[in-house]
């Protein structure tokens, strides 16, 4: 399967499986407690909602619930409640699942009181502390996406800003819920920080997916092996360690011979393999030439080894003439009488020159009168 299919294969089996799992597509996460200061309570006040485009989740976020308790009061409001509202303004939404809380508690802030200003955060943090919080974040997320669709090897990458880089370093609390597809990869979660008493909501988009299989031996293999279906397989690794990338594809493997011994189980490196040898250096190997419809079969001796297309010096066994044929099988090497040879010393072209000219005359005009002097002694 060419790697293409495989990446879209796999993508589309990751968003298959992440709308299938329970709460992910659909879902209403109900807050605990809420505050108000407009005259009616919407569903937008009291949940988060997942699992919607932008314009059908508007609407079901502006469904109105109750009228707004007075000012410092509070009202409760169950999740049969919440269900029988949406029922009523939008019966498409009734059967959707609901998390988070069984009920909310709604007030309605008083109109002098002040909002609670936010807590300072530090100006800059170094690269390290910044990847310890990120590692933090991708750790929760890692954990909310395996209990959700299995325990795979998960690659997890969490979009986090300053601010939240800076309100993580302190240690709060974070726990992950709720998840929905932007694109074929990235999901955005809800992610509530710190405890009851100062909470915030962060909506964190990370990147999930699963990273890429790679070709391990089935078995141990030795050097100078021939490799068929049945010696490799594809697995998808925990961690790939060191400097050579591992091989992706069963067809860049298959068919190949071993240049060291492999052990099993271990990944399949491009150096570890070569294409096989279909030509021995001093093999005697049977030269094809080809010109139009006519062949014209002799025996050479290759001089070099050589792959099917390369390019091998041959020489044959009755002119002892070096020339250079391309492997076309075992033991076989072709050439064609129609394609362009480098002309010989004596069919190079002459030098135009005058000077050249004048200087081969000369020299022939002495070699003549150097023949006559010898004939006369």
């Amino acid at each position: 399967m060419e790697p293409r299919m495989v990446t879209y294969f796999r993508r589309t089996l990751l968003v298959w499986l992440w709308l299938c799992a329970a709460g992910i597509a659909g879902e209403i996460n109900l807050r605990e407690a809420s505050q108000v200061d407009h005259a009616v309570v919407r569903l937008g006040d009291v949940a988060e909602i997942y699992g919607l485009d932008e314009q059908a989740r508007e609407r079901l976020l502006a469904v109105e619930l109750l009228p707004s308790p007075a000012s410092g009061k509070a009202k409760k409001l169950t999740v049969r409640e919440v269900q029988d509202a949406i029922a009523r303004s939008a019966p498409e939404f009734a059967s959707w699942t609901f998390g988070g809380s069984s009920e909310t508690t709604v007030t309605r802030a008083a109109a002098s009181e002040p909002r609670k200003p936010k807590a300072p955060r530090s100006a800059s943090l170094s690269s390290v502390a910044q990847d310890r919080v990120r590692e933090r974040m991708d750790a929760a997320i890692l954990s909310y996406v395996r209990e959700r669709l299995g325990d795979e090897t998960w690659d997890i990458e969490a979009e986090l800003n300053e601010e939240q880089l800076s309100s993580l370093s302190s240690g709060q609390k974070v726990n992950v819920t709720g998840g929905r597809y932007l694109d074929a990869e990235r999901v955005q979660f809800r992610v509530e920080v710190g405890d009851e008493a100062s909470q915030e909501i962060w909506k964190v988009t990370a990147r999930v997916s699963l990273p890429p299989m790679i070709v391990v031996a089935r078995r141990e293999l030795s050097r100078g092996e021939l490799i068929s279906e049945q010696d490799v397989e594809l697995v998808r690794p925990e961690a790939v360690k060191g400097l050579l990338k591992p091989l992706e594809s069963l067809d860049e493997v298959v068919g190949k011979e071993t240049t060291r011994a492999i052990a099993e189980g271990q990944p399949i490196t491009e150096p570890s393999l070569r294409p096989v040898m279909l030509v021995q250096r001093g093999q005697v190997v049977t030269v094809y030439s080809r010109c139009g419809g006519v062949q014209i079969r002799i025996t050479g001796r290759a001089k070099e080894n050589g792959a099917h297309g390369d390019l091998v010096p041959v020489e044959s066994l009755t002119s002892r003439e070096t020339f250079h044929a391309r492997v076309s099988g075992p033991q076989e090497v072709e050439i064609y009488a129609g394609s362009p040879m480098t002309p010989a010393v004596d069919a190079a072209p002459r030098d135009p020159s005058p000077w050249l000219a004048a200087r081969r005359g000369t020299q022939k005009a002495s070699a003549q009168a150097n023949s006559k002097t010898r004939s006369a002694k």
